[in-house]
């Protein structure tokens, strides 16, 4: 989803103004959020993302709560702010990576149970994992060194090479914050790591170590996964290539609302069968390709014999890169 939602037109003025009195709606028995809200619209510009999502306000709750839950509506309504946020990180990584620091550095944070599995990790090390969020860590041993209870679970992102290009943008945001903090390091949305190791106790709080990816292992690591559904609805290339040729065709509403539809069917929360997906890709396709010009690119799909196990968020791997 994160290079479809980069990619797109930029909201207007119109759209963003419709978005943020949406927002005021949902919040109309917050007097607090309706205030942030209005000061948010009035004093907002793409230079100052960083500053409003430090500042723990409404846009740091709602985006935070949209990702994790993976509202896809509010997600494609926010999403000027998304890529500002994402380009402002890419500028100050840019800035920072011309004089990086000589030693490698550790960044941390504390996850909750609820929010990320161990048996997973467990089962993944060595494998790929993103978030549905932007990470705000820290490199202070002192600072948010103590969990809430011992089933909190320690990330360290480790060896971080601020000189290294990266699958995605992170940053020292220091220099853009509310905080000023120089410890902080926010990563951006959806950052591949590799799973480096996973340490579960009983006693004490469990550690999960994660290191970044370069550009580079992640294009051959997204190729070897993608290898499967070459030729079949679930390659990346037929999935997002309505998406494209509305886009191309200035149809960027119609392209906007396919793409809706799209991940929402990918991310159900559902537990779908791999058949039953191609029968909702199938329609949607119908819906959306009433000219046929994805079929004409890419020929008669292949449909499963069996039913077999569906993988959303490997899925969605492969369609946000």
């Amino acid at each position: 989803m994160v290079g479809v939602i980069l990619n797109l037109a930029r909201l207007s003025v119109q759209e963003i103004d419709e978005t943020l009195l949406k927002f005021t709606e949902l919040y109309s028995n917050d007097a607090t959020a309706k205030r942030e809200i209005i000061q948010f619209h009035e004093n907002y510009s793409s230079d100052n993302p960083i500053w409003w999502y430090t500042r723990g306000t409404f846009i740091y709750r709602l985006l935070n709560r949209s990702l994790g839950t993976i509202n896809v509506d509010n997600i494609f309504d926010f999403r000027f702010y998304i890529v500002d946020l994402y380009h402002h990180l890419a500028a100050l990584h840019r800035d920072q990576s011309i004089a990086p620091r000589t030693n490698k550095i550790v960044a941390r944070y504390w996850n909750r149970p609820d929010f990320i599995s161990l048996n997973d990790l467990s089962r993944n090390v060595g494998g790929l994992v993103s978030f549905n969020s932007f990470l705000s860590t820290t490199t202070s041993l002192q600072h948010q060194c103590y969990p809430d209870s011992k089933d909190d679970i320690l990330i360290e992102i480790v060896n971080i090479d601020v000189g290294k290009e990266t699958a995605m943008p992170f940053a020292n945001v220091a220099p853009s914050s509310v905080t000023a903090d120089d410890r902080e390091i926010l990563f951006s949305w959806y950052t591949p790591f590799v799973v480096q190791s996973v340490e579960q106790s009983e006693s004490s709080y469990s550690s999960v170590k994660l290191q970044l990816i370069t550009k580079e292992k992640l294009k051959e690591t997204l190729t070897e996964i993608v290898r499967p559904f070459i030729g079949t609805l679930c390659d990346p290339e037929r999935l997002l290539g309505i998406g494209r040729e509305l886009e191309s065709n200035d149809d960027n509403q119609k392209a906007i609302a396919y793409y809706k539809k799209l991940f929402k069917i990918v991310l159900s929360n559902d537990q779908y069968h791999i058949i039953d997906i191609y029968e909702q890709l199938d329609q949607l396709y119908k819906e959306f390709n009433a000219d046929n010009n994805v079929d004409e690119q890419f020929g008669d799909f292949i449909r499963p014999a069996n039913t077999v196990d569906y993988n959303p968020l490997e899925i969605c791997e492969l369609i946000s890169a």
